[in-house]
């Protein structure tokens, strides 16, 4: 059996929606599928296999339309990027756990990690930094920006060891 058949062996395919991945899953959610070695996220090796075998960067994301954290149906995924995947959750009500982000300890309580929250009426992204009695504030357009902007100022404060 091909590494297409095997990953095909653990999806439930409803009818006209979602392709449910039936096997392991990530501890957000995701589902996880492995071969030759490497443990992939089962939307990127759906995307890669039945969408576009175009390399994927770490960079891009691969967003559900659909919402499903395992669903693998390619007619529900498409290519983004940390701001596309950030407005689409937005816009459709979904929200990520306030205390993940990028695998770090968080503790913000909005959904794009501490100090970054999405601003409605402007349409961007609003990055805050409280050191000692003074906040440092910047609206940014995507969220890949916002988040470049609270990690160079927290390293300058505080440098790379984040022990603050």
């Amino acid at each position: 059996m091909n590494d297409l058949d095997r990953f095909l062996s653990k999806v439930k395919k409803h009818p006209g929606g979602c392709w449910e991945w039936l096997a392991g899953r990530s501890s957000n959610g995701y589902g996880e599928f492995r071969t030759y070695g490497i443990s992939w996220l089962t939307h990127r090796f759906s995307y890669i296999n039945f969408v576009s075998n175009i390399p994927l960067t770490t960079q891009d994301y691969i967003c559900h339309s659909c919402n499903n954290k395992g669903c693998v149906n390619p007619e529900h995924l498409f290519l983004g990027d940390a701001g596309i995947n950030a407005r689409h959750a937005h816009e459709t009500g979904v929200q990520a756990k306030p205390n993940q982000r990028h695998g770090r300890k968080d503790t913000g309580t909005n959904i794009f990690g501490k100090g970054i929250s999405f601003d409605e009426s402007r349409g961007n992204f609003k990055c805050s930094l409280r050191v000692g009695d003074i906040r440092y504030q910047a609206r940014k357009a995507t969220l890949t920006e916002a988040i470049a902007w609270r990690e160079y100022m927290e390293n300058l404060y505080w440098g790379n060891n984040n022990d603050h």
